[in-house]
């Protein structure tokens, strides 16, 4: 059985990942992973990071003298008085220990009982909206040159929603000075014009607790008050001022037309003493305090506003939270970061719906370039020819600067190296880690700027990648034919855990037989060799019963060579020299010899930092007999070009979105 509670659940790293600090117990403040810089080959080193497990918000000041736990409820009854109800928890029966089936009962149930979180907006979150003029009249007033620049670069590329984020310039987090400002609710609204006629949705920060950036101080008698007599950090909901910053917010974004809200530090568990509150002193400040978020959130939905945070209120009305609620993420390098952003992913897909959540991934494109390699050779590879790789480096990556790039300063040019390696190109980079994401049905968000620099010398390639998988993405999140959620609104499964040791796998699968597409799998390779192997992949969820012909095809999805505005092979093959290119079809027949009943079982080809992404679709009744009876006869899986109900034949099955 699982409880779920009416609020946050963010996954942090935990247990065995934290050394703890002898004689303190739960130590959170040590480092949350290691890496193995002796681990052997292929890889220089591995992240370790055993289970992000959920800890729950209310749970943060359980152990303070201070600030104390839930306390509560606290309601005071009298007759013909203020009816009370408690709070409510959800509880979730399940008939098997195996993880994958009870998180896949969790995720059914939040399907059924939240349909807001199957809401998946394409988003990028902007810092930097300046451009305001308190002092312009409303006729003068222009519009900010950067949030201008990305709401034409979200629409560009297929982004659905900008976001005005925490510390953006010239924003300060809807507090009093703009939220109530005419000439700032008319500049502001002014900019959602823009972007709906662009197709682009805007939204903003604010933070509600009110202890940090861009809010202006609590009045004193509105701050909670402690235990030890002490007052704040944060404010008390329960407050009239409180209740007006809230309507505040509400008359804001109904009045420039928002589409979105981010609201960070919704409640922060502090149960305020204040017996002048009107929540019956500590004995009811928890629990009202709660309430009076649950209650903000209820009049959000009426708005239809999407609401994003950091903290998961799905029961009012959230529809996005973080994968993982960690700012020291930011301070890793680039390989580090995101791989350990896959992780989060993957375990916390676990039990949530992935389109409930997304991986901050701060400045993407503008880390993807490394520049200590602005000089050639960059620092550790030695000098050397330019048409082979210097010992020790795996033949098939450019290893020197193209023909007619000397020697020297290159950082007008990043032909060579990135965050991802040395040897690896930008785009080759941005392309891996975007699809490290996309496999999940979880697109990243960048918070920057703009979505790329606008000076950036391969801002047209860059726009090109980042359109390729918003059209993937919008095309697998469709409503099928039936109606059902699309596949990547549909059934995860986790196949092989992130370590950087070796293949990474994820599956989504549906049970609708509406059309032929009925599952897909994504594989990454971050190691620096080619992997083939056989991967199993089970497809008992889809409902296909034993002996059903499916084909497997690869999406042209990954890049055959990177011939990106005339740039060289910069993407190693996808295959080693030795073997035949992977085939564009396989045909297999579930419960084949190698797996389980209803697995079938795929022979992958990845090459050094790269991924595939595959589609299984269910072949037309005389095509499924053509397959049945060259098993029959004794035939393996193997290259077919058969017709597939619904698709084109030859050629690609599924959606074509190619980078060129």
């Amino acid at each position: 059985m699982t409880v779920i509670t009416q609020h946050a659940n963010n996954p942090l790293p935990w247990d065995d990942q934290v050394a703890p600090i002898l004689g303190v117990p739960g130590t959170r403040e040590q480092q949350f992973w290691f890496s193995d810089a002796d681990y052997d080959a292929p890889n220089d080193k591995e992240l370790h990071a055993r289970w992000t497990f959920y800890t729950r918000l209310s749970v943060g000041y359980t152990d303070s003298a201070v600030y104390g736990g839930p306390t509560g409820p606290g309601a005071v009854l009298i007759p013909g008085g203020e009816a009370f109800e408690s709070l409510s928890v959800r509880l979730v029966l399940h008939d098997s220990m195996d993880i994958e089936r009870k998180g896949l009962a969790l995720r059914e149930c939040y399907s059924k009982l939240t349909p807001s979180l199957s809401e998946s907006p394409l988003m990028f979150m902007s810092n930097n909206i300046a451009g305001f003029n308190p002092n312009a009249s409303g006729t003068q007033q222009n519009l900010s040159a950067p949030l201008r620049l990305a709401i034409d670069q979200a629409a560009e590329t297929g982004h659905e929603l900008v976001i005005v984020g925490f510390g953006a310039e010239g924003w300060c987090g809807l507090c009093e000075k703009q939220r109530d400002d005419p000439a700032f609710r008319s500049w502001f609204k002014a900019h959602v014009a823009y972007g709906r006629a662009r197709n682009v949705s805007l939204s903003g920060y604010t933070l509600m607790q009110h202890n940090g950036w861009g809010m202006g101080p609590i009045p004193t008698p509105a701050q909670t008050l402690n235990r030890d007599g002490t007052r704040g950090p944060t404010a008390c909901f329960v407050t009239d001022w409180h209740a007006q910053y809230r309507q505040g917010l509400l008359d804001f974004v109904s009045a420039v037309g928002m589409a979105g809200l981010e609201t960070d530090g919704q409640y922060e568990a502090i149960a305020c003493a204040d017996e002048t509150h009107g929540h019956n002193g500590l004995r009811g400040g928890w629990s009202k305090g709660l309430q009076a978020t649950l209650d903000f959130n209820v009049q959000l939905k009426r708005l239809g506003i999407y609401q994003t945070g950091a903290d998961s209120y799905i029961w009012s009305g959230a529809n996005h939270w973080n994968h993982a609620d960690n700012d020291m993420m930011g301070s890793l390098p680039l390989w580090e970061k995101h791989a350990l952003g896959r992780l989060y992913t993957y375990d916390s897909t676990f039990t949530r719906p992935p389109a409930s959540g997304s991986i901050p991934t701060g400045r993407m494109v503008e880390d993807t370039v490394d520049h200590s390699l602005d000089t050639w050779p960059p620092a550790g590879i030695p000098p050397g020819p330019t048409t082979g790789p210097p010992a020790g480096i795996p033949a098939g990556y450019t290893t020197g600067p193209p023909a007619g790039i000397a020697a020297g300063p290159i950082s007008s040019s990043p032909l060579a190296g990135s965050g991802c390696g040395p040897t690896i190109h930008r785009l080759h980079c941005l392309d891996f880690l975007l699809a490290g994401y996309f496999v999940y049905g979880t697109p990243p968000y960048q918070h920057a700027r703009s979505l790329w620099p606008a000076d950036d010398p391969h801002a047209a390639a860059i726009a090109r990648l980042l359109r390729k998988w918003s059209s993937f993405f919008v095309a697998y999140r469709r409503p099928r034919s039936s109606g059902a959620a699309g596949l990547f609104l549909s059934r995860l499964l986790h196949l092989r855990r992130p370590s950087l040791r070796g293949l990474e796998a994820v599956a989504l699968v549906t049970p609708d037989a509406s059309d032929p597409s009925r599952a897909l799998l994504g594989v990454l390779n971050p190691t620096s060799d080619h992997i083939s192997e056989l991967v199993q992949l089970p497809l008992y969820y889809t409902g296909l019963p034993p002996g059903t012909a499916v084909v497997v095809a690869e999406l042209s999805l990954r890049p055959r060579g990177f011939e990106l505005e005339g740039l060289p092979l910069l993407a190693p093959a996808s295959h080693e020299p030795h073997e035949p290119p992977p085939p564009l079809y396989t045909c297999h027949v579930l419960g084949e010899p190698g797996g389980g009943f209803t697995d079938v079982t795929l022979r992958v080809r990845i090459p050094p930092v790269g991924y595939a992404i595959y589609e299984v679709t269910v072949p037309s009744d005389a095509a499924a007999g053509q397959m049945q009876r060259g098993r029959a006869e004794g035939g393996a899986a193997e290259e077919h070009e058969l017709p597939v109900a619904g698709r084109k034949a030859p050629g690609i099955v599924g959606v074509e979105v190619v980078v060129q």
